[in-house]
């Protein structure tokens, strides 16, 4: 697939797992980016995403119908090819692991169909989607082409040509980083710029708007503001994240990992206190047992 597939895509431009995103700003690259880009007709940004390789940028919006009115988008444009294709590379990026992993609403309609079957005419009132086409007949066209996506044989219906993958929430909350009092001019290319001088950053998801019944129970005990411009930094392995939130205590912004990621680490120093001395052999003097 070209821009934004299951596979390949994860957020704006720096690492990449996965592959998609959730709603706002992003790009991604789990298995390579590549360089076309998809562009908001709006430009509008709510959650964004970045991630590998900052050569691609795409925007989309969260599943989250009921967060704006049918007028943000203003009228919807002429239904030519290359809007066909833009509605594609969009829809290809909503069922994305990295988008499904932080969307709430379309987790639970993928949920809801023993297929994972969502109805296509939904996507008309996802807001980037909205801004392109309000028709359900002109979105079935536009996935006709899909290498990601299956449409049912009626073509009311569309779903992943591969399955939703179970996700570690335990282990990708080991490296998350929350970051609170950002400026509202944030965006996430200084973020990734900024927090990857710690390690690999994977993904930067930014909310510079409410995040509230947006994200899913995991992330959203992070965020005490969740009102205020606030982002997740998911970086390559846990000792990456560990370094940028022992360096966060002396940044200007509220820097702390998720909940769920400190209560791990606690468990873990408390297995480590119970374990069992080594037993020392009288015959063998080594450094980190004494004289023996």
């Amino acid at each position: 697939m070209a821009a934004m597939s299951a596979s390949d895509t994860a957020t704006v431009a720096i690492g990449g797992s996965g592959g998609g995103m959730s709603e706002a700003a992003t790009a991604s690259v789990p298995g390579g980016a590549t360089d076309r880009a998809a562009a908001s007709p709006d430009g509008g940004r709510d959650i964004l995403h970045v991630v590998a390789s900052f050569r691609q940028l795409a925007f989309s919006d969260v599943s989250d119908d009921s967060d704006g009115d049918g007028g943000e988008c203003g009228e919807a444009a002429e239904v030519t090819p290359e809007t066909l294709d833009v509605v594609k590379k969009q829809i290809e990026f909503y069922f994305s692991d990295m988008h499904i992993l932080t969307d709430k609403k379309l987790s639970k309609m993928i949920r809801r169909n023993p297929e994972g079957y969502v109805p296509v005419k939904a996507f008309a009132n996802f807001r980037k989607v909205r801004a392109l086409t309000r028709e359900a007949d002109a979105i079935t066209r536009a996935l006709l082409s899909s290498d990601e996506l299956v449409l049912s044989k009626d073509g009311a219906h569309v779903k992943r040509r591969v399955p939703v993958p179970t996700f570690d929430t335990d282990e990708i909350s080991t490296r998350m980083l929350v970051l609170e009092d950002l400026p509202p001019d944030a965006t996430v290319e200084q973020l990734a710029e900024v927090w990857g001088a710690h390690g690999t950053v994977r993904v930067v998801r930014l909310f510079p708007k409410d995040s509230r019944n947006k994200l899913p129970g995991w992330m959203s005990t992070g965020v005490s503001h969740p009102t205020l411009p606030h982002a997740f930094v998911e970086y390559e392995d846990e000792r990456a994240c560990a370094r940028a939130a022992e360096a966060g205590r002396k940044s200007n912004v509220r820097c702390k990992r998720l909940p769920a990621a400190v209560a791990a680490a606690v468990a873990l120093r408390e297995a480590s206190r119970h374990r069992a001395p080594p037993r020392r052999n009288s015959h063998l003097r080594h450094p980190w047992l004494g004289q023996g």
